[in-house]
């Protein structure tokens, strides 16, 4: 968990390379959530999921926006 992470492309960035480098991670899940402390928005969530697309390509790549009611929307591919 990154405290405002999808707002922070350059964080988000060290650490799916990061994960990648000591569990090899085939799959990368990116989350944010309305109401954010850290002020990330949906727009911050969808370009880090255009980052991580067109950078990690080659891995299963799945972006979730998650509403304090505990239900979430998963953001198209």
């Amino acid at each position: 968990s990154i405290k405002g992470g999808a707002g922070n492309t350059e964080q988000t960035r060290r650490h799916i390379d990061l994960s990648i480098r000591l569990h090899n991670a085939a799959s990368i899940v990116l989350t944010a959530h309305e109401d954010c402390g850290a002020g990330t928005t949906r727009d911050d969530l969808r370009r880090a999921l255009a980052l991580a697309r067109g950078s990690y390509g080659q891995r299963h790549i799945r972006g979730f926006w998650l509403y304090l009611d505990g239900s979430w929307e998963e953001f198209p591919t």
